[in-house]
Formats: C-alpha cells, structure tokens, sequence
C-alpha cells in the first residue's frame, strides 16, 4: 500500500478527490495540503509515495514546490507526481521535469485522475516487491551477483504479477517469461536458477534455512518452495 498526498487549494475537489481513490486504490494514508509550503512540510516529516498537485496554489505554487523538491530530495520522487491545471498553458513547464508522471487538465473527467493514480500505484508498487525480493533472497545468502539470483528474483516477481492466475508450473508457466525478458533458453534460466540454490544451500547455515523456510530438517528447499515461501514473507509483511 502506498501513501498519497492531494495538494490542491480547493477542498471539496480534494476531499471527491480522495473518496473516489479510497473505493477503487488500495492505499494507506491519504493527506490534504491547501498551499505548497503545507506540501514541503509534510513531505519532509511524513513517508510520502505519490503527490497529485496543483499547479496554483497560495503561498508557493505547484511549480515551485517543484524546484524545492527538486533541490531538497534529489530524485526521491522522481516520476512520483501528477500534476493537476485548469489551464494547459503550465505543461511545457513541467513535463519534462523528471518528478512529473503526468499532467492532466481540470475538468477532465475524474476517471482520467483515477487511473493515472492506480497506474502509479502499481509502478509503486511492483517497485517495492522487487526491492523486497531481493532483500530476501540475501538473508538467505542468495549471491546477488549470480545470474541466477537475477532470475530467481524474476520469477518471484512474475508469480506476484501474476497470481490471480494461479501459475503452478514454473517450467510451463514462468520461465518462459523469464527466457523472453533476458533473452536466454529456457535451459539455460532453469540451470542459472538451480545452480544459485546450490550456492545458496551450501553456504547458508542450517539453522537459518530451518527458521526461515519452517523445516525441522536438513533439506534442501525446491524452487518453488523458495518462491512461495519469499511472497508469502513479502505478504506478511505488506
């Protein structure tokens, strides 16, 4: 879940604004600013995902709260914001401003909102699985530099992509993505795949690799235990 900051001088647009978000983005704070020094500040004392913000606002605008951003966090935010006008004459402005996903025009339809909004959920999102994964994977003392722990890391994320689809065969199912995205045989991502668990099982410590996949045993974990056992880590902890 992610957390989403309406920065707009206009209440009631902003509090529509976060009742369509609340039924349809799976979100977990959502804050109101009415003016851009109210954005600095809560960014800087809050864990902030994305920001829709308005161009005019009192006090500092959108644009300039742009610049300060810019200065104070670097690319924290880079394709982070969507930028809200009445007028179109702002988005050669901000367009190419590398915190900008998108700018959208007022009095477009509020569906338009919506779905740039739940687009950048997802992006969030698949972002934090792919961190998270490898965090994983090296607590378990997967070697990051292995082509294989690449792949690894792959197919875990292609079964969280993809799980309302119940993909069970990652020979049938889930290599062959893994073969299109890096260009490799299929062979080839399954040998990497295993020979990284080989890795892994060799120099992880038995008691962590008990604790950690719930065995009583020495055994060496399958695949496919490995994969379910990570997203079921990650999902606890989301």
């Amino acid at each position: 879940m992610v957390n989403i900051l309406i920065a707009d001088d206009n209440l009631d647009f902003s509090k529509n604004l976060i009742n369509e978000i609340s039924e349809s983005v799976n979100i977990k704070i959502c804050k109101i600013c009415t003016n851009g020094q109210e954005v600095l500040k809560v960014v800087k004392n809050s864990n902030i995902d994305i920001i829709v913000l308005d161009v005019m606002m009192p006090i500092m605008n959108g644009i300039e709260v742009l610049n300060e951003l810019m200065k104070e966090t670097g690319e924290r935010y880079k394709d982070s914001i969507i930028m809200i006008s009445g007028d179109n004459c702002f988005i050669s402005q901000v367009i190419n401003n590398p915190l900008v996903y998108d700018f959208i025009i007022k009095g477009t339809r509020q569906e338009k909102i919506i779905y740039c909004i739940k687009k950048l959920v997802e992006i969030k999102d698949i972002k934090y699985i792919k961190t998270s994964i490898i965090k994983e994977l090296e607590s378990i003392d997967y070697d990051l530099r292995y082509k294989g722990t690449t792949y690894l890391a792959e197919v875990i994320l292609q079964e969280y992509i993809n799980r309302e689809e119940m993909l069970d065969n990652l020979q049938k199912d889930i290599y062959p993505i893994i073969s299109k995205i890096y260009r490799k045989s299929i062979n080839n991502i399954k040998c990497n795949i295993n020979n990284a668990t080989e890795l892994m099982y060799c120099k992880c410590s038995i008691n962590k690799m008990q604790e950690y996949f719930g065995f009583h045993e020495d055994v060496k974990p399958t695949i496919k235990i490995v994969v379910n056992t990570v997203l079921n880590k990650i999902y606890n902890k989301k």
